[in-house]
């Protein structure tokens, strides 16, 4: 993309937390001017830190200049920035005052202004520097919470995806110029023979290839935004218990007491590694105790497990041989009671753990009571008072965790492009063109043609670069048309 000239803009890139350093980024054409600003001295060789004094800058010659820090500065020409314009960068010492004394300074220098959210990354994207999912890539580093997220952002910062994407729009680009060639030359008897077959074969290996991706988003999805874990069963068998010792911390409020979550608690976990969003929800009832409150709130529950690609179902084990799906439970729903069953009955999709509390308190007999009466293998048992077998069920839910954030993985060779709805609804625009070429390549190809070039802008939409002239391009150096 071409450089275009703006205004120079400035702002604190180190956070506005209190630090030992904060660093102060400035881009644009008056980048290496506001260093003399500031210094009053020449900006420094490129690249070469240079301890300066910062002031004050001189409004007219008479003014007193007062003594801001003492920083180090730096230069970047464009072609060696972050943005692709000339830089600077101040790291001065990070109390507020210092910070405020700078960046005030900064203000009055003619031609820069604060930077907008995420400017910088939009002036690199602009400039060429990066692309659409290097930018996206970037900001998932910068927000990573855990170490699979890490991974992801750094792949895709480090271009993977744009790879890929290269790869697909160089394939299409080929083969939308075989079909341009066949629709301009067919006639003239100039042109290969074996080409629609040659097409076909090209349409082919995207949609393959294009279809795995799609099949493998569902985890790259759940590592940058988190795999939904929900916490459900009866009241008072220690959801919220479970929910504090996953998270390492005293998320929710316990109490000896049933009911005392009556809505939706989330919370954000690291679990192996991978990002998991846990929801504490409200202990699954009925009677004519059951206010409108704790309704909405079961209400609730049902629509956390609805939406989990995990379950953790726990159950009483002092309360022999009673799962919590063979409980007809009253639940308000259009309008009306209806009878439904627990969540971890009611819901196929995802996965369920059935884990059986307090078997500190139970005998053996309950104990092999609730394994015979267990429909579909393991149950975790454990003590949440206790601790008692918690390792076995932390390893189970990692396990677990990660199964579901890396399924897919292998058919797509262990790249994740699609990471967000926008990556997936480009994904599929381009396979439904593709699957439509395809079926009318026998007998429209200039319809076939034009559904290809679809196609070509979907997948340049992701990486936010189409150029339709590349096909002109690729029709002169691959095809012997005429002499």
């Amino acid at each position: 993309m071409q450089s275009v000239v703006r205004k120079t803009i400035f702002a604190l890139s180190s956070g506005a937390a209190r630090a030992g350093v904060a660093v102060i980024r400035v881009s644009g054409p008056e980048a290496h001017a506001s260093i003399q600003h500031l210094t009053d001295r020449k900006p420094p060789p490129p690249r070469l830190a240079s301890l300066r004094k910062l002031y004050e800058p001189r409004i007219h010659q008479q003014q007193t200049r007062n003594l801001l820090d003492e920083a180090l500065v730096l230069r970047f020409d464009k072609d060696h920035s972050f943005t692709g314009e000339d830089a600077a960068e101040f790291q001065v010492h990070g109390g507020n005052a210092v910070v405020r004394s700078v960046m005030h300074a900064l203000e009055k220098v003619d031609g820069l202004r604060h930077a907008e959210p995420g400017e910088f990354t939009r002036r690199a994207f602009w400039n060429g520097r990066l692309d659409l999912t290097q930018a996206e890539g970037l900001s998932q580093l910068i927000m990573a919470d855990t170490e699979e997220q890490r991974k992801l952002a750094v792949s895709h910062v480090g271009g993977s995806s744009s790879k890929l994407c290269m790869l697909w729009r160089s394939s299409l680009t080929s083969t939308v110029a075989k079909l341009e060639a066949y629709i301009d030359f067919s006639e003239d008897e100039n042109i290969e023979e074996g080409v629609l077959q040659e097409v076909e074969q090209g349409i082919d290996r995207l949609v393959g290839e294009i279809s795995e991706q799609l099949k493998a988003s569902v985890s790259g999805e759940r590592i940058s935004q988190g795999l939904k874990t929900a916490i459900t069963g009866l009241p008072d068998v220690g959801k919220s218990t479970l929910l504090n010792l996953l998270c390492d911390r005293e998320a929710a409020i316990v109490s000896s007491g049933p009911g005392t979550t009556r809505d939706v608690l989330q919370i954000n976990a690291d679990i192996g590694g991978f990002p998991v969003i846990l929801y504490d929800t409200a202990g699954i009832r009925h009677g004519d105790d059951v206010g409108e409150v704790e309704k909405e709130g079961v209400r609730r529950a049902y629509a956390a497990a609805s939406g989990a690609d995990l379950r953790l179902c726990v159950h009483d084990g002092t309360t022999p041989s009673v799962w919590c799906s063979d409980v007809a439970i009253n639940v308000l729903g259009s309008g009306s009671d209806t009878k439904r069953p627990c969540t971890c009955a009611t819901y196929q999709g995802g996965r369920t753990i059935k884990v059986v509390n307090k078997v500190d308190v139970i005998d053996s007999a309950t104990l092999a009571s609730w394994s015979a009466t267990s429909h579909d293998g393991a149950i975790q048992f454990v003590s949440l008072q206790t601790n008692y077998n918690m390792d076995a069920l932390l390893e189970r839910v990692s396990s677990e965790v990660r199964l579901l954030c890396t399924e897919g993985l292998q058919s797509s060779g262990g790249d994740i492009l699609v990471t967000k709805e926008r990556h997936r609804s480009h994904l599929a625009s381009c396979l439904e063109h593709l699957e439509l070429a395809k079926n009318i390549l026998d007998h429209d190809v200039v319809l076939c043609a034009q559904n290809m070039r679809y196609a070509l802008e979907d997948i340049g939409k992701i990486t936010g670069v189409v150029h339709f002239e590349d096909i002109l391009d690729e029709v002169f150096s691959q095809f012997c048309i005429g002499k």
